[in-house]
């Protein structure tokens, strides 16, 4: 996974207790001056000090899963002579499964009857889904050496797992709260403060996308296998709000009354 620039972040500071206008906050300290009109804010209402500020995480997740699909089939006239040819070649793709440690739930296989005029046509499909592309590379390169055309591989598919792409959403929501506390606790040195526990968290957004960040564009037929996994590369952005306490600390030339 890679992590991307934090977005900018704004804030929302309500300071109590204290009896200046929003002018004469903005002057406790010299670098507060350079802050947005806008950013700083002074409630005499409430009665706890809040600082909320706006943030945003984003992660990007490549593919852990790859799958092909194998079609083959074949015409005759008598339906178990057509019977009796594709079922040869699909008891040898089976056995190479096998022989490559491909895990039964891993295979899928589909078959269809038919009939085109005087001929019967069967047509098989066997989608296989791996986790290792190059045992996925080297599986189909050897059933294209050892069988006739009359069976055809797909390009590897890329996809991702359901249980990868939860987490992923998960620790882009707890990026943006980190990337918030951060920002919070970096505003709060301005007003000599430190930040104490969230009080609020919202979630304003989610996005989630595919593909490079690349504008180039390469047409998928003349894609190598790693620029179709890139492709399929998922990227999820989420933006939060959050409101920490605002706590003051006392200066070391002030004393406890």
């Amino acid at each position: 996974m890679s992590v991307t620039r934090p977005a900018q972040v704004f804030a929302s500071i309500t300071r109590t207790g204290i009896n200046k206008t929003s002018t004469e906050t903005k002057t406790l300290n010299p670098y507060i001056e350079n802050l947005p009109e806008e950013v700083i804010h002074t409630n005499m209402v409430n009665s706890s000090n809040e600082i909320t500020v706006c943030a945003v995480g984003e992660l990007s997740l490549v593919p852990d899963l790859c799958k092909v699909m194998i079609t083959l089939g074949n015409r005759k006239e008598q339906v178990q002579d057509v019977k009796n040819s594709v079922s040869r070649r699909t008891d040898y793709i089976m056995q190479t499964l096998t022989n490559h440690q491909i895990k039964d739930s891993d295979v899928t296989t589909s078959k269809v009857l038919s009939r085109v005029g005087s001929f019967y046509q069967l047509d098989t499909e066997i989608t296989i889904q791996f986790l290792d592309i190059m045992k996925c590379q080297d599986l189909c390169n050897f059933l294209v050496e050892k069988l006739d055309e009359s069976v055809h591989i797909s390009l590897p598919e890329f996809i991702h797992s359901p249980q990868r792409l939860e987490t992923l959403r998960r620790q882009v929501s707890l990026l943006a709260v980190s990337n918030a506390r951060q920002k919070a606790i970096e505003l709060g040195k301005f007003l000599h403060a430190g930040i104490g526990k969230p009080i609020a968290i919202h979630e304003e957004s989610l996005s989630e996308w595919d593909g490079l960040e690349t504008t180039t564009y390469v047409p998928e037929t003349k894609m190598t296998v790693m620029q179709r996994r890139d492709i399929a590369t998922k990227h999820v952005k989420v933006s939060v709000n959050a409101t920490f306490q605002l706590i003051s600390k006392q200066k070391p030339n002030e004393k406890k009354s």
